[in-house]
């Protein structure tokens, strides 16, 4: 029996394999860098909603607040406006017809 000497040169299937390689290798970065970006795009969209919701719940006190502070307060200057223009309006009214019919 002879022994059995190695080839010196690589078997097909190594070479395939390195070869192919650095193609699995980008496709893996891709994979990866597909993935952060995912993972962004979540972590951009739940920060998003969060926001959205404290803008919302921070509308609803303001909105409450006014209702219940400001309105009151501001309704009686805005009838006291009202009526003073009102009575202002019916004296020169008032004056105008007196110059007027004498």
């Amino acid at each position: 029996s002879k022994p059995v000497r190695e080839s010196p040169c690589l078997p097909l299937s190594s070479v395939c394999l390195s070869v192919s390689a650095p193609q699995e290798e980008a496709d893996s970065k891709e994979k990866g860098l597909s993935g952060v970006l995912d993972r962004a795009s979540e972590v951009y969209r739940a920060a998003v909603t969060k926001v959205k919701d404290i803008g919302s719940a921070l509308l609803g006190v303001a909105e409450m607040y006014y209702a219940e502070h400001i309105v009151p307060i501001a309704d009686h200057y805005i009838e006291q406006a009202g009526n003073k223009t009102t009575s202002v309006w019916e004296g020169i009214t008032s004056r105008w017809e007196n110059f007027w019919q004498s």
